[in-house]
């Protein structure tokens, strides 16, 4: 019986160097992602198209203070985006974008991204996403107040490019968020860098 016993010992042992050993060699990637996860890309470029198409015309005050030298001021603000389409086929997101600052047209004009480029995407405050713009402008002195309060979707691609989307409810910024970046998984994109 001792004998039987010291002969599986030493094939348990066997096996487990065994596979101490394979474990020393090159990491096993992680299997491909299931093909049913989660709704199609033709299913979440849908929703993303009718979200986005639904935000139509926001519009919102801006009260701007400066830290530095106290002065105040307001300027009314109107987003318009029109004419979205989200294609599953080339994976592309399309719109037209115009912004209309106290009466005078500030940007009108056609966009559009691929899906594929996009390595991040987060929704902030209407008054965050102002103070990283201004900050990143060499602003910092400026701090902000919007009424009503919105809540801004930015895609964010490689050398700094951004796409930006104006809602009035967080949690529709925030579930077309979690659209786009399952739409972005789909089509290869996202952050790549593994820190």
């Amino acid at each position: 019986m001792l004998r039987n016993a010291t002969v599986c010992l030493v094939i348990v042992f066997g096996v487990m160097t065994g596979v101490t050993r394979g474990q020393q060699g090159k990491p096993v990637d992680p299997p491909p992602r299931a093909e049913d996860d989660g709704p199609s890309l033709a299913e979440t470029t849908k929703f993303i198209q009718r979200k986005l198409s639904e935000l139509n015309k926001v519009n919102y005050l801006i009260y701007v203070h400066n830290n530095q030298n106290g002065i105040d001021y307001s300027e009314s603000r109107v987003d318009e985006l029109t004419s979205v389409q989200a294609n599953a086929i080339v994976c592309t997101i399309s719109y037209h974008w115009k912004t209309t600052n106290n009466g005078k047209i500030n940007d009108d004009q056609n966009y559009h991204f691929e899906l594929k480029d996009v390595i991040a995407i987060d929704v902030l405050s209407g008054e965050q996403d102002q103070k990283e713009t201004d900050t990143q402008q060499g602003h910092p002195e400026y701090s902000y107040r919007l009424d009503p309060p919105i809540f801004v979707l930015k895609v964010r691609r490689p050398n700094n490019i951004l796409n930006a989307f104006a809602f009035y409810r967080e949690d529709d910024a925030n579930r077309t968020a979690k659209a786009l970046n399952h739409a972005v998984e789909l089509c290869g994109g996202g952050n790549k860098d593994p820190f």
